[in-house]
């Protein structure tokens, strides 16, 4: 019977740890990456430019990898990772997207609006913004009397209106707040109007 050992001639398996999952944003330009493999491995590099320049990750054990960039532009990358064996093979498959957003929504009050302060004889009320946001999560509209919440909705696609109706004649505050993917938040500032069936002019 032969004691012959075949040599190791396959590829480390990458488990891609950080950033997850694929494609997440990040509202922070201080990014970790780390991986482990499936045997003891050797090195392991990463890259967020296919290889031009690359990052050598710090070594835990055997098999776990981890590095920091603490200074990553806005944008959206690919960070590829190129991994040893202690026996010297090597994989160079393994990827994950992601972006970097750590600027925050701009929104304000868009023409229609009611002027803070403002007496309305109507029984509705029509709020419009403007919005800027590439990785646009969701849009608040917030509604509410004097005494509780009248309407609260969320919208996750492109919204710019919404007009409340039916309302009870008494005071009213409103405002608008958005949320990119990256958890960046801004809101309007909080108006507040009085419905009256009864003009004062």
């Amino acid at each position: 019977m032969s004691n012959f050992v075949y040599p190791d001639a396959t590829p480390p398996l990458v488990t891609i740890n950080k950033p997850t999952p694929e494609g997440v944003n990040l509202s922070t330009s201080s990014v970790d990456f780390n991986v482990t493999l499936n045997e003891n491995g050797d090195s392991c590099l990463c890259s967020l430019n296919s290889g031009v320049a690359n990052i050598t990750m710090q070594k835990n054990g055997q098999r776990d990898f981890n590095a920091t960039n603490s200074s990553i532009a806005d944008g959206q990358y690919t960070v590829n990772y190129y991994c040893n064996d202690t026996a010297g093979n090597f994989n160079r498959t393994a990827s994950r997207g992601f972006g970097i957003d750590t600027i925050k929504p701009l929104i304000s009050y868009g023409v229609g609006t009611a002027d803070d302060g403002a007496n309305l004889t109507q029984s509705n009320i029509y709020v419009n913004v403007s919005w800027t946001e590439t990785n646009f999560a969701n849009i608040t509209f917030l509604l509410v009397n004097d005494t509780a919440t009248v309407n609260s909705t969320t919208f996750t696609t492109a919204t710019y209106t919404i007009n409340w109706t039916n309302l009870a004649y008494t005071n009213y505050t409103y405002n608008v707040s958005i949320r990119d993917s990256a958890n960046n938040f801004n809101s309007t500032a909080t108006r507040i109007v009085n419905l009256s069936n009864v003009s004062n002019t």
